[in-house]
């Protein structure tokens, strides 16, 4: 049962339930990473969105300095910079 774990969603009883399997109390914890996605007690996901929104920031910088570096890019390479470089993070939940 050492991969078995307990996160409590809502906020009514909170702590207060013990769950056991075949006898054994599972360990209750405060986060949880499903499915590449880190859920937090109560359901909440802010460090997750906090780590897409640091991953986008970077991502806008990394383009922001390769148009500045480039001198005059046209609309459409902003565009496909945008779509390939920021985009992804702000659309997928992780990023590999």
């Amino acid at each position: 049962m050492s991969k078995t774990k307990v996160l409590e969603f809502g906020t009514r009883g909170v702590g207060k339930a013990k769950v056991q399997w075949k006898g054994v109390d599972l360990e209750e914890v405060t986060e949880y990473k499903y499915l590449g996605m880190m859920v937090e007690k109560g359901g909440r996901w802010k460090k997750k969105k906090n780590k897409m929104l640091r991953k986008a920031r970077g991502a806008a910088a990394m383009a922001w300095n390769m148009a500045l570096r480039g001198g005059d890019m046209s609309v459409k390479g902003m565009t496909s910079m945008w779509t390939a470089l920021i985009r992804p993070h702000l659309e997928y939940m992780e990023q590999r």
